[in-house]
């Protein structure tokens, strides 16, 4: 894999396990960074059967979770806006035939419009930027992003995913909500979401992000419970730091 130097959180767990020689095999997988949801998705979309379904890597980082799926051969469409990370994704894609079949790579972010706008970058966590709203005043050209809306995208590529994995600091509801139309008639059977409460509650959209779900037919699953509306599990997923939540229909 392609990877930023060490000193980068998520670089720093591929190299742990083999260094940038690490070799794209399941069993490989069970040592590098959230091999546990990689898994998950993994054994969700084996049990499927289609392999020919398509997945959206939401927020792709250097592409650990695209690199995987994409070797077990399903489709993969990966959104990666920040250049640093795009750049190393697009690196590891290319130089293995079987990613470069399988991936489609997209130097943008998604958004409730499509626009400039101003990413801010973490040193040591290339993988925590986070988007800072509509506009790219003060914003150096480096940090200046593409973004686009989803229900576009997916209109436009003809696609209709059958697992979402996304992860975008707190932008998650920007993101998903604009297509909210398309998979009220395609949904998508899995969502996996990280679900960060303070990265909410700055853009103040944590109860918006789960009402979506909850309008479109989804459970919700956190921690092997699912979240109704309104429970105690509900008022606890909202106070949790970190979170990783999973809808299914």
């Amino acid at each position: 894999m392609c990877l930023h130097p060490r000193g980068d959180y998520v670089a720093d767990f591929v190299y742990a396990a083999g260094g940038k020689d690490q070799k794209v095999t399941a069993d490989s997988s069970d040592s590098i960074y959230e091999s546990k949801l990689r898994k998950e998705m993994l054994r969700i979309l084996a049990e499927n059967g289609d392999p020919d379904a398509v997945v959206l890597d939401i927020g792709g980082n250097i592409g650990l979770h695209t690199v995987f799926l994409a070797n077990a051969g399903y489709k993969v469409h990966v959104f990666e806006p920040f250049k640093g990370n795009f750049d190393l994704l697009k690196c590891t894609v290319m130089s293995n035939p079987q990613l470069a079949k399988n991936v489609v790579l997209n130097n943008f972010g998604l958004s409730d419009v499509a626009a400039k706008t101003c990413i801010v970058s973490n040193p040591t966590n290339h993988g925590g930027s986070v988007i800072q709203g509509s506009g790219t005043e003060n914003c150096t050209a480096e940090n200046t992003v593409e973004v686009r809306r989803l229900d576009d995208y997916l209109l436009e590529h003809q696609i209709k995913p059958y697992l979402v994995k996304i992860d975008v600091e707190g932008y998650e509801y920007k993101a998903l909500s604009p297509a909210s139309t398309f998979f009220k008639e395609n949904p998508p059977s899995h969502i996996f979401s990280e679900f960060v409460s303070k990265h909410f509650k700055e853009q103040g959209e944590a109860e918006a992000y789960l009402e979506l779900f909850y309008q479109l037919g989804y459970n919700v699953k956190w921690n092997e419970n699912v979240v109704k509306k309104g429970s105690e599990k509900y008022s606890a997923l909202m106070k949790a730091e970190f979170a990783d939540i999973h809808m299914y229909q």
